[in-house]
């Protein structure tokens, strides 16, 4: 690279200090990533990297990939939370891509339940229920394993509050100044023509494929899948970075607690939705605009 000093390298030596910038030396705003011009984010709705993603690369003879489960001589995971009484409930692997109605629950008194000031050992006893420790393997959300284990994941991705869909999601929004919404077929015009903005947050149809109980996740396969195809064939592509997260875990496990934030952060320890990165300068390592969700616009 001609010594030239990439984003991805900042702080690989030992890491940064708590608050501290990628790259200290130069001007607060200055771009470190010019070989992008369009940042992309498609939010979805309420699961945890846990929940979605841990038995990546954890099946027979497979390589680990990302920070999950723990595998028992057994085959299963080793995650375990106390239930009610004096049990224990293990995580299991869901029965179907269906879910509950209104369980697990991220809500903001059974998030902190379920953190228990960093313990994570109050999903069950929350009012998530034992639901909380299911899991979805690759044979389950077959793209987004696939997805996951192609581009960079980024299993230290955690949300901005400890609790529900509205008050993540406008940590989100609020760093925009201006924007204009327009409807989601012209994300998809945009992207067959190679003018996509500088930035733009992609919303799912939130009644259908956001990810949000009861909706089967095949639903929240098929929106990304389709906007992960619509930008991958885009001229615009080589000069694209898409980023695919969730708004926050939704109520379901997590084993992975936040590290400090600097004193002027509130919210310090949040659970950890997933997160996946693509670009085509990125390998498989660990005009602003918003487009509403819109019914009807998947593959």
């Amino acid at each position: 690279m001609g010594g030239k000093k990439l984003a991805s390298d900042a702080g690989s030596a030992g890491g940064r200090r708590v608050g501290e910038r990628p790259f200290p030396e130069r001007p607060e705003g200055a771009d470190s990533l010019p070989q992008i011009d369009h940042l992309l984010v498609l939010m979805m709705e309420n699961h945890s990297y846990d929940n979605y993603l841990d038995m990546l690369g954890r099946g027979p003879g497979a390589s680990p990939r990302g920070d999950g489960f723990t595998i028992g001589p057994d085959g299963r995971p080793t995650a375990a939370n106390p239930a009610p009484g004096s049990g224990t409930q293990h995580a299991f692997r869901m029965p179907t891509t269906c879910q509950l109605s209104g369980k697990p629950s991220p809500e903001w008194e059974q998030a902190h339940v379920q953190f228990d000031g960093g313990r994570n050992d109050g999903f069950v006893r929350s009012a998530s229920g034992p639901v909380a420790m299911g899991y979805w393997t690759g044979q389950d959300p077959p793209w987004a394993y696939s997805l996951a284990a192609t581009f960079p994941l980024a299993d230290r991705w955690f949300a901005s509050l400890l609790g529900q869909t509205q008050p993540n999601r406008r940590y989100l929004l609020a760093a925009r100044d201006h924007a204009s919404v327009v409807p989601i077929a012209q994300f998809f015009a945009d992207a067959k023509s190679g003018h996509l903005p500088g930035f733009a947050i992609i919303d799912p149809d939130f009644g259908r494929s956001s990810g949000e109980n009861p909706q089967n996740i095949v639903h929240a396969e098929v929106f990304p899948a389709s906007v992960v195809q619509a930008v991958m064939e885009s001229p615009a592509w080589p000069r694209t970075l898409l980023v695919w997260t969730f708004d926050e875990g939704g109520g379901t496990t997590t084993t992975c607690r936040r590290p400090p934030l600097p004193r002027q952060i509130t919210f310090r320890h949040c659970h950890r939705p997933r997160a996946t990165t693509g670009s085509p300068g990125t390998g498989s390592g660990c005009r602003r605009s918003w487009y509403p969700r819109g019914a009807g616009q998947t593959m």
